[in-house]
């Protein structure tokens, strides 16, 4: 028989023996002893790329050793293969530990472009971190949009701006955003509004108004070529 002990103090001796017990008696073996070791800083296995398109990348990670101590927090960290070996000082993505594996899709990024993609962890002796995945998003060929940057915002409004990063195979003739209270996905057959006056701009901004107060929605700037029609990741703003 065998048993696996947990929750123990790191560098601390521990007593033990085995036992059996009839009801009327109880034999012990021989004590012996085992010294746990030292709390170290996590411990990762590989990083595991799930999917991967133009702008976004889907990875998962398990961890082997929490280090002996609680974790305080932990999540991806990415930087361009051009800069080196990522850290929690260049892009970071934080998240909770959950059954001792990590798992997120990174948005937001460049395509054809390699990176670097490292998973971390912090416990009370430092930051763990696991192999760098080397991995190049794929080529655009709808228009790919950056995240939503809030400018300003007020109970019945919000300023937000947007950017097309890539315009695929096709020149983008439209662009705006579209938001709605019903549904997390909205799309340009919900409410919108076009700027076609920013279409040769670097950003295009634009306040959304007449919202209704307390009221929760769900934005996404949009981009239309010959190819298609493209949505950024849902910005939600109550």
């Amino acid at each position: 028989f065998s048993i696996d002990m947990q929750n123990l103090t790191p560098n601390t001796t521990y007593y033990y023996c085995a036992y059996a017990s009839s009801g009327f008696s109880l034999a012990k073996g021989e004590v012996k002893s085992f010294m746990t070791t030292e709390s170290n800083a996590p411990v990762f296995a590989e990083v595991t790329l799930e999917e991967k398109d133009a702008t976004s990348l889907s990875v998962s990670v398990d961890l082997l050793d929490d280090g002996g101590s609680d974790l305080i927090m932990g999540g991806f960290c990415w930087s361009l293969a051009s800069e080196g070996e990522p850290t929690v000082e260049n892009n970071v993505l934080n998240m909770a530990v959950k059954n001792n594996s990590l798992s997120a899709t990174i948005t937001g990024l460049l395509p054809e472009t390699e990176y670097n993609v490292r998973a971390y962890a912090v416990n009370s002796n430092g930051v763990g971190y696991s192999k760098s995945l080397n991995v190049k998003t794929d080529e655009a060929a709808f228009p790919c949009l950056s995240d939503i940057v809030v400018k300003d915002s007020t109970g019945l409004s919000i300023t937000v701006s947007a950017k097309v990063i890539d315009e695929g195979f096709d020149q983008v003739t439209q662009i705006g955003f579209c938001w709605s209270a019903d549904t997390e996905e909205p799309t340009v057959n919900h409410s919108k509004k076009e700027l076609p006056e920013q279409l040769s701009a670097e950003e295009f901004i634009s306040m959304i108004d007449g919202l209704n107060p307390e009221t929760t929605y769900y934005i996404r700037a949009y981009a239309i070529s010959e190819v298609g029609t493209s949505y950024s990741e849902v910005f939600k703003f109550t």
